[in-house]
């Protein structure tokens, strides 16, 4: 069978076990093997620190250096909108008032900066934690034995407050914070991945619409690898 390799750079914990444990597994049933590591942030002699954006020029420079170490691979990524460094390609041409239009632009602009036919940028609209609201019922369900008691009726005002779409749960208050100031004990690292999992890919790409177009252009890549 004709195989394709891709690579997944991601911010945080939750983002690569996601990647790892739902991703992965679904798009290898396609011919798409995949691997995901967490971005680099810093070295300190032989340590390598990863997690989180700290400056685009860092970013990019992980994005280069794994694209120039892989050549025979795709590389994607899923890092957040929410708190995209203010140097971030596109970002001056951009209103978060529509936050599709935003990302297509930034995605875009991303893009062209990286120079690149084997990048595929992906921003998540606004954090990984939305995803979570693709199924209010499940997302409550889970939540009852960490918080004690049923919040079915205010995450459905939170989703309904986004025209009942996942991802447009803005960065005034992202869906963490608002999860967080509901549920003090939730954790995200745990509790978000049993969530998702829980709902499932299907689940998610129904409401999530930018998600869903990502993990489309995913699955249809070229079943031979890189043209």
């Amino acid at each position: 069978m004709n195989v394709c390799r891709l690579n997944f750079l991601v911010e945080g914990q939750t983002d690569e076990t996601f990647i790892r444990d739902m991703l992965i597994p679904h798009l290898v049933t396609l011919g798409v093997f995949g691997y995901v590591r967490r971005l680099e942030t810093r070295r300190t002699g032989s340590a390598v620190y990863r997690g989180g954006v700290s400056t685009y020029a860092k970013l990019e420079g992980d994005i280069r250096r794994w694209l120039r170490e892989d050549s025979g691979a795709y590389l994607t990524t899923m890092v957040d909108l929410y708190r995209l460094p203010k140097d971030f390609p596109g970002m001056g041409n951009v209103s978060l008032s529509d936050p599709y239009s935003a990302v297509r632009t930034l995605e875009r602009e991303w893009g062209n900066q990286v120079g690149e036919a084997r990048f595929i940028p992906y921003i998540q609209i606004y954090e990984f934690e939305a995803l979570l609201f693709s199924d209010v019922g499940v997302l409550d369900h889970l939540l009852y034995p960490v918080c004690g008691k049923s919040l079915k009726r205010n995450l459905q005002k939170i989703l309904e407050m986004a025209q009942g779409n996942p991802e447009q749960i803005d960065d005034r208050e992202p869906p963490s914070k608002r999860l967080k100031a509901l549920c003090p004990a939730f954790r995200k690292t745990l509790d978000g991945i049993r969530i998702v999992q829980r709902i499932g890919l299907e689940g998610i790409r129904k409401q999530c619409r930018h998600f869903h177009e990502w993990l489309l252009r995913l699955e249809t890549l070229p079943s031979g690898g890189i043209p």
